[in-house]
C-alpha cells in the first residue's frame, strides 16, 4: 500500500478576484464571496427601505403640522368673525344707551311709566338767601317758615 501524498494547495488570485486552488476554482471561497455579495445586496435593500420609511414618516409629520396649522387658522378666522359681530353689537347697544340717557327720554319714561306729574305753581315755594340774612324777619316771612316747620313736623309725627 502506497501512502498517498497530498499535493500542497496553491492559492492564486486572478485579475477578476477569483481564487483558484491548483488551477481549480475553490468553491468554498466562491460561496463565501457570493454570500458576501448577497448580504451586501440585502443591506442596500434594507437601507433603501429604511430611507423610504424615514421619508414617509417625515412626510406624515409635515402633514400633521400642516393640518394643525390649518385648523388653527380656521379657528382664528372664526374668532375674528365673532369679534367683528360683537363689535357691531357693542356699537348698536352703546347707541341705544346714549338715546336712553337723554333728558327727554328720561322725562318721558318718568311721566308715562312711573306716573310723574310736574308740580303746580301753588305747590312750589321759592327761598332766597336774603330771607335768612335779615336780622329781623317780618311777620309774613315768619308765617311761611312756621308753615314749613309745621308741615315737616306733621310728616315726622306720622312716621
Amino acid at each position: 500500500m502506497e501512502a498517498r501524498v497530498r499535493k500542497p494547495k496553491i492559492y492564486q488570485k486572478d485579475n477578476e478576484g477569483t481564487v483558484t486552488v491548483n488551477n481549480k476554482i475553490d468553491l468554498n471561497l466562491y460561496r463565501v464571496k457570493k454570500n458576501k455579495k448577497r448580504k451586501a445586496k440585502a443591506f442596500t435593500k434594507i437601507s433603501y427601505a429604511l430611507i423610504v420609511l424615514a421619508i414617509f414618516f417625515s412626510g406624515l409629520v409635515v402633514l400633521t403640522g400642516y393640518t394643525s396649522i390649518t385648523s388653527n387658522k380656521t379657528k382664528l378666522h372664526n374668532l375674528d368673525l365673532e369679534i367683528a359681530e360683537l363689535e357691531k353689537q357693542l356699537t348698536s347697544l352703546s347707541g341705544k344707551i346714549e338715546t336712553l340717557k337723554t333728558d327727554a327720554n328720561i322725562v318721558e319714561e318718568a311721566q308715562y311709566k312711573l306716573g310723574m306729574v310736574y308740580p303746580d305753581e301753588s305747590q312750589i315755594v321759592y327761598f332766597t338767601f336774603e330771607d335768612f340774612e335779615t336780622k329781623e324777619p317780618s311777620k309774613e316771612k315768619h308765617k311761611i317758615i312756621d308753615e314749613i316747620q309745621a308741615m315737616i313736623k306733621s310728616f315726622t309725627d306720622s312716621y
